[in-house]
């Protein structure tokens, strides 16, 4: 089981989105986000986020758009 926080950065600080529990095999869909969950984070930050970064087993990642 890996952990994975989904987060934001703005004005040089991060803000997190969400975290994710997901077992090896799900690892290959951790680049997308539904448009539910756009919605959510939307909702979160009062406006579209523009950059996604994930952080996964130390190592942190910027997300296409």
């Amino acid at each position: 089981m890996k952990s994975i926080i989904y987060f934001t950065k703005e004005d040089g600080q991060k803000k997190i989105l969400s975290t994710m529990h997901i077992s090896g095999e799900d690892l290959q869909s951790i680049d997308y986000v539904s448009p539910e969950l756009m919605n959510f984070y939307t909702k979160k930050l009062g406006h579209k986020p523009t950059n996604i970064y994930i952080f996964i087993d130390g190592s942190e990642f910027r997300l296409l758009e």
